[in-house]
């Protein structure tokens, strides 16, 4: 019985009768997208707020710099990465791609794509949208600026939230307030990514997964075949001779022992991935394979003849550990990605508002026409990017 596909299918079988139950409280268009407007979290929301606005108008102040850093690290990257394909389409790599949702226990790669597992995706989502309109409605309240309403909404199997501002008020608000109010939300994201990117590195991973050192590639030496080619050695390096290899530094350490010459025996590691983490692949299931291999002599140094080094761990255990590791990691991946990517100078992302502010107080007559050409631009760009995985 496929449990994952199962939790899946009664996901949207709860959605849609919730949806049937609040039905004289929801609107709905086209029959793909629902809204439900409330008032409930708007004195929660005041309470955290009153607290010290002084102390949110700061907080906020720092989230600006922090937002328009994340915008041009973004710009950066996507248009780096669309001048890459100009020059090498063969050898282009997306720096972006669509996230989406699928309903099995496997990460899914394609072209333009990534599928995450259903709730690896959904948890790691609200959990990025409790915090993101969370801090929009806090900096507003800071900022003397009435809340209308909250509202969940479902855009056919994509969840989201939102918190709507009076918009009179919003209006006349100055541009250095609009400006804390914007950059809020993913100022929230990028904080909450980096806890949970120091907590996983730090504690979670090292306690719970063992270290191992993966290649990506075999080298030559002269055109001439070295010892992992030609034994056909795969898989994360686990030890050298019953020695553990955790990381990088303690392969080198052991390698720096041996001779030209010398025969090795390598244990190595395969597994099924649980998550991608930054420069790290976390993998499940291990299966364990040992290769008796013969340094090559390159140079008076010995070779194995492996190169691209990357960061693995392991997981012995099964279950609930790991699905609580693909929860976090994906925690960490989605409120850092959307954080940067809702910078983008792009309307009506958050990134774009923060351009139209500041137009309001250094060129109000070309604001409208300076935000729609550099909204343009940008989401040409963006979208580019993705499509150009798809070719």
């Amino acid at each position: 019985m496929n449990w994952y596909f199962i939790s899946f299918v009664l996901f949207f079988i709860g959605a849609a009768l919730l949806i049937l139950w609040k039905r004289k409280k929801i609107t709905h268009k086209y029959y793909i997208f629902y809204r439900y407007d409330t008032k409930k979290g708007i004195d929660i929301i005041d309470k955290i707020a009153k607290i010290s606005p002084r102390f949110w108008k700061i907080f906020g102040s720092i989230g600006v710099f922090v937002g328009f850093g994340a915008m041009f690290f973004g710009l950066n990257m996507i248009i780096e990465s669309f001048m890459n394909y100009l020059k090498s389409p063969a050898s282009f790599t997306p720096s972006i791609s669509l996230v989406i949702p699928v309903p099995f226990e496997k990460l899914t790669f394609a072209p333009g794509f990534l599928g995450v597992p259903f709730w690896y995706w959904i948890i790691p989502v609200a959990v990025l949208i409790f915090f993101h309109e969370g801090m929009h409605g806090i900096l507003a309240r800071a900022e003397k600026i009435k809340i209308k309403n909250l509202g969940l909404f479902l855009l056919a199997i994509i969840p989201g939230a939102y918190v709507e501002p009076d918009e009179k008020q919003l209006k006349k608000a100055s541009w250095k307030s609009k400006l804390r109010i914007y950059a809020g939300g993913s100022y929230s994201n990028i904080i909450i990514g980096l806890v949970f990117i120091l907590f996983l590195t730090s504690f979670y991973l090292p306690k719970y997964y063992d270290g191992a050192v993966g290649f990506s590639y075999y080298t030559t030496e002269n055109g001439t075949q070295l010892p992992a080619r030609l034994n056909n050695m795969t898989g994360a390096i686990y030890s050298i001779d019953g020695i553990r290899i955790d990381n990088i530094r303690e392969l080198a350490v052991v390698m720096g022992t041996k001779n030209p010459g010398e025969k090795i025996n390598v244990k190595t590691v395969k597994g099924d991935l649980v998550a991608p983490f930054i420069d790290t692949l976390i993998i499940k299931n291990p299966q364990y394979h040992d290769y008796e291999i013969e340094l090559a002599d390159v140079n008076g140094e010995p070779k194995m003849g492996i190169s691209g080094f990357s960061k693995v761990r392991i997981s012995n255990s099964q279950g609930l550990i790991n699905f609580i590791t693909g929860i976090f990691v994906w925690i960490a991946i989605l409120n850092i990605g959307v954080g940067i990517v809702n910078m983008l100078p792009i309307k009506p992302l958050d990134g774009g508002l923060m351009i139209e502010a500041l137009g309001e107080r250094f060129f109000p007559k070309r604001k409208e026409k300076i935000v729609n050409v550099i909204s343009f631009l940008v989401l040409f760009i963006l979208v580019g990017n993705i499509l150009i995985g798809f070719l």
